[in-house]
């Protein structure tokens, strides 16, 4: 989810043009939004319910436990989902949507896609730095040893080397750990702020 040569995640995965105002017209309604994520997270399971997924974003929607959900809350958003928002995201190919059975699930295209709405770029570059920090502090002691610039060339460099590969390693945990909470735990779906503008 890092490097690209500076461009955006949304750069690399749309490029521009209709294709990316597309995405981003699917995107930009919160329902649709919220029904990706849902069916992002709950991908290993195969089809979901639209009423699972309508009960779901109910209670996003309006700040309650599952529990919680109205009859008329949970009423509204499967209704909505079922005569607009699923067909159009079934459209675009980024779920199959199966009326008759009333399920849903995502689709490769859609896991694709769907980085687009939970790849946070500031923090993704955040890693980047600190990798290309621990990358430069590597030159700059095994230069200073091979120059033999005092007190570097006192340190034992199988110990620096030793040192440098442990954090470079927690920091590429680190970053997968981030990652995966995005992903799987978050208890509300992200926006799209952020991506939009390129940050």
């Amino acid at each position: 989810m890092v490097g690209g040569g500076g461009r955006s995640i949304a750069d690399r995965l749309l490029g521009s043009g209709p294709i990316r105002e597309s995405v981003y017209s699917l995107l930009d309604n919160e329902r649709r939004r919220f029904a990706i994520y849902y069916l992002v997270k709950h991908r290993r399971e195969g089809p979901q319910s639209i009423g699972a997924l309508a009960e779901q974003i109910a209670a996003w929607e309006t700040g309650v436990s599952l529990t919680e959900v109205s009859a008329e809350d949970r009423k509204l958003a499967y209704n909505s989902l079922q005569q607009f928002h699923l067909p159009k995201l079934a459209d675009a190919g980024m779920i199959r949507f199966d009326q008759e059975e009333g399920t849903v699930e995502i689709t490769s295209k859609g896991r694709t896609l769907s980085r687009v709405l939970f790849s946070n770029v500031s923090r993704a570059r955040a890693w980047r730095r600190a990798s290309g920090a621990l990358g430069l502090a590597g030159l700059i002691v095994a230069l200073g040893h091979y120059a033999k610039v005092t007190p570097i060339s006192a340190l034992d460099p199988l110990l620096v080397l030793l040192i440098l590969s442990l954090v470079l390693t927690g920091v590429a945990l680190g970053h997968v750990l981030h990652v995966t909470l995005m992903l799987h735990l978050l208890g509300r779906p992200p926006s799209l702020t952020g991506v939009e503008s390129g940050d």
